[in-house]
């Protein structure tokens, strides 16, 4: 019963709160692509402007050429690692022996499936090309062309021998400064870019998978009235049984009697359906708990499995200076991420399929149950009678 809350609560808030996910499913595979090819072009923008305020190739070096082609067969090469991590972790021991794996795909699927529903093999690599190189290009270079800027700010304007020295009486002296000033490890042009575009990046998926501040809201409101919404929950479903054994003992040994236990089960009831709510708010409490601290794990794994890809990516990049080596191990990696997804898919609705047929099954055999129960007491009837 308290599994059955969360899962009811959580899904009607939500549908109230996710009426854009809906709307966007809403529409043709088509209209999906070109809303995402819209978004991709706009971040492509962002990148193009900030690339440019910062002196830094916008492509990352990436062109039309032979060169880039060979950029992108090493990506690939470099890809191998990300496949062999992508299929230990949707392998059955993987998510045998670590299950926040398992919680962490099927959030994933949730989050990725309005979009791509629907979507042919074809759409699916459009798409891919339209939302992985605009990301690509706003993670690398530009974060690359903000250090720049930041950096040619600290050399000219801190760090330079006019602003560290207020006279200096020859160039001699000036450039003996010059030497003397304090200059930034090149090292850092690299340590420091990728840092924060890994950050950056772990930052957006662990807030996508992480618990929405309705949700928890909705789950505190949920905590505090607990008990009085489960002991309400099992007096409604043991109420249909109480008048029918009331007048069955009515039957039996008259109106007075009757009346009595009728009294006696609706005391009994009611003190059986307040231990009944303490417990099941209880349990309630218990798996919202577990829950919530799944969430979180998911969330944290999110944030560092996407911040080492994407400090990956930059490692990449600069070792052959051109952005098609990472965007191809990028493509290559999101290509084997949504065939394992689809595949772990798959079983899910085999195994829910075949849970519908087992309750139906139950549901059958109870009701032939019923009806043959009916019958041989109507053919008993009709034999005495005769």
């Amino acid at each position: 019963m308290a599994g059955e809350r969360l899962e009811t609560l959580l899904k009607s808030v939500r549908s109230n709160h996710d009426s854009l996910l809906d709307e966007v499913e809403g529409y043709s595979p088509d209209q999906r692509l070109t809303l995402l090819a819209n978004c991709g072009a706009l971040v492509t923008a962002v990148a193009f402007v900030a690339c440019f305020i910062g002196r830094e190739d916008p492509m990352g070096g990436m062109t039309l050429t032979p060169s880039s082609l060979e950029a992108a067969a090493q990506g690939l090469l470099f890809g191998l690692p990300l496949l062999a991590c992508s299929a230990a972790g949707h392998s059955r021991a993987g998510r045998a022996a670590f299950p926040v794996l398992e919680e962490l795909h099927s959030e994933q699927r949730k989050q990725v499936a309005p979009m791509i529903t629907g979507m042919s093999v074809g759409h699916l690599g459009v798409l891919f090309g339209f939302l992985v190189v605009p990301c690509l290009l706003f993670l690398l270079p530009t974060y690359k062309a903000g250090w720049d800027a930041f950096e040619g700010f600290l050399s000219s304007a801190v760090l330079s021998p006019s602003a560290l020295f207020t006279a200096l009486p020859s160039a001699g002296a000036v450039a003996a400064a010059a030497d003397a000033a304090p200059r930034i490890p090149p090292e850092l042009g690299m340590l420091v870019p990728s840092i924060l575009s890994a950050y950056t990046a772990g930052f957006v998926v662990a807030s996508c998978l992480s618990v929405r501040e309705w949700e928890l809201e909705a789950l505190s409101d949920a905590l505090k009235s607990a008990e009085r919404y489960f002991r309400l929950a099992i007096s409604e479903r043991r109420g249909a049984s109480a008048p029918a054994s009331a007048s069955a003992s009515c039957d039996e040994d008259g109106d007075v009697q009757g009346g009595g236990a009728a009294a006696g089960a609706a005391a009994a009831a009611a003190v059986s359906s307040e231990v009944g709510g303490r417990s099941a708010a209880r349990a309630f409490r218990l798996v919202t708990t577990v829950w919530l601290l799944q969430r979180f794990q998911v969330s944290r794994l999110g944030f560092v499995l996407t911040s080492l890809n994407t400090a990956y990516y930059f490692v990449m990049w600069q070792s052959t200076d051109d952005l098609a080596t990472p965007a191809a191990a990028a493509l290559l990696h999101c290509a084997v991420e949504c065939y394992f997804s689809a595949s772990e898919q798959r079983e899910v609705d085999v195994r829910h399929k075949a849970k519908l047929e087992q309750v139906q099954l139950r549901v059958g055999v109870r009701s032939s149950r019923v009806h043959g129960g009916g019958g041989s007491g109507s053919n008993s009837d009709s034999d005495s009678g005769s």
